[in-house]
């Protein structure tokens, strides 16, 4: 489950901005919204959400937020010098400082704690330092600085010689240490959180859905489909059933594919995602109408309110099956208020949601500033009014003397918390002229 995150000049971050998933204990609904989770041996337990939201103008920062996690696992994860892109650095200052993103993630009962020191002028990484901490110790897996590790758990790599040689043989200024690990032989403590963050780590943002790939889990799979048309019912579609076509990618596509794929490895000395699929496999959904008529209509013919329902199927069964995190830019963009309302009780419910999942996003939608719905440590601001000073972010829990039975709805739009549209910095003096 994820702790916090922790940033500091990242796209448009300017000073250290920290995230929170631990629980305020002075607060309500802990029964529901909370999990408490051992963290050792000795029985010591971390409170933490299952749910956030995160409001803000905008402008604000809201999607730079959600990108803090993408960031972390491309530097982690990707080769090469061509990997670091200067937009993720923050522009609006003369000083050139360093961005830092650190992340605290509990993993089988430890906290798996990795910082990355990233130089974006010199496009290099100059620093990682990865700790497990439980109740023996915290003592660091390994500490990188510059080009050179300069200590690491003898424990952990007691059997793994081999593999240190070839990362102090191999590390360069711009790759992280992470990288030669996976290269070679990598220790169990260490794949765990590998694994965690590839896997169960899932970000959407707009137009990165493949349809396709939903289609071939369905096609291969008939219980997923199964439960995959449950859950169009329970959010109001009443589809009878889904066929799944599958079809052949003409073969001047797939030759176009595969030279294309081999530029993009000539080009940036990556490791991209093979072009690996032959088939396409494109879903028809069918409707039976009250004289027992069935009509099959497209992916294309649905609306796209149901194709993004159609396209949280697959991490939500996926994370409420087997735990992890999932992080949505804009969740109620084009669903109904009570589409999202029924995501989030789904995440917070111990009856649905037994992997302790959880669910952080951002949104417009201000009926969701509801206190029966989230804790007051769950709901979340941010702004970015003054924008050479960075966008600064805050929880509710976080504003004194807000009472758990006040509307904060009221008086969220009048300006008691902030997070608010700057309305004078889009220039509406210049198109409103005063009467006079």
């Amino acid at each position: 489950m994820l702790i916090d995150i922790t940033v500091k000049n990242f796209r448009s971050f300017k000073n250290e901005t920290v995230f929170s998933m631990e629980a305020d204990k002075k607060d309500v609904l802990e029964d529901i919204n909370t999990v408490k989770i051992r963290q050792n041996k000795k029985n010591h337990k971390k409170e933490l959400l299952k749910s956030a939201v995160l409001f803000g103008g905008n402008a604000s920062g809201k999607s730079n937020f959600v990108d803090i996690l993408r960031a972390f696992r491309h530097y982690l994860f990707i080769k090469g010098e061509k990997k670091f892109f200067i937009e993720d650095n923050f522009k609006l200052s003369n000083k050139k400082e360093y961005t830092e993103i650190e992340v605290n993630i509990l993993i089988d009962e430890e906290i798996y704690n990795y910082l990355l020191v990233l130089d974006f002028h010199n496009k290099k990484i100059v620093a990682e330092k990865f700790y497990i901490i439980n109740e023996r110790k915290q003592e660091a897996v390994y500490v990188r600085e510059n080009d050179k590790i300069v200590s690491y758990d003898k424990k952990i790599f007691s059997n793994y010689d081999t593999t240190l040689k070839f990362i102090n043989e191999n590390l360069n200024e711009y790759d992280s240490v992470m990288t030669r690990i996976i290269e070679y032989k990598i220790p169990e403590e260490i794949k765990k959180m590998v694994d965690y963050l590839r896997k169960d780590v899932i970000i959407l943002v707009d137009d990165e859905v493949n349809f396709s790939k939903v289609g071939k889990l369905l096609y291969e799979d008939e219980k997923m489909k199964e439960d995959f048309l449950i859950y169009l019912k329970n959010f109001g579609l009443f589809v009878e059933n889904v066929n799944v076509i599958k079809r052949k990618i003409p073969n001047d596509v797939l030759n176009f594919m595969e030279t294309l794929k081999t530029q993009i490895l000539r080009a940036d000395n990556q490791k991209v995602d093979d072009f690996e699929e032959n088939d396409i496999y494109d879903l028809e959904f069918v409707y039976r109408d009250d004289k027992n008529k069935k009509y099959a209509l497209s992916l294309s013919e649905q609306s796209v309110g149901t194709r993004k329902i159609i396209s949280l199927f697959i991490p939500i069964y996926r994370l409420l099956s087997n735990g992890g995190v999932l992080i949505i830019d804009e969740l109620d963009k084009t669903l109904h208020y009570k589409l999202v309302y029924d995501i989030i009780k789904m995440f917070n419910s111990i009856e649905h949601n037994k992997r302790n999942a959880q669910i952080l996003f951002t949104s417009h939608n201000l009926l969701l500033l509801d206190l029966s719905l989230f804790r007051r440590d769950q709901i979340w601001f941010i702004e970015n009014n003054k924008i050479f000073e960075g966008s600064s972010l805050y929880s509710l829990s976080d504003i004194k003397g807000v009472r758990k039975d006040d509307n904060i709805l009221r008086d969220y739009l009048n300006g008691f918390f902030g997070g608010l549209p700057n309305i004078n910095q889009f220039g509406v003096n210049l198109w409103l002229e005063k009467k006079g």
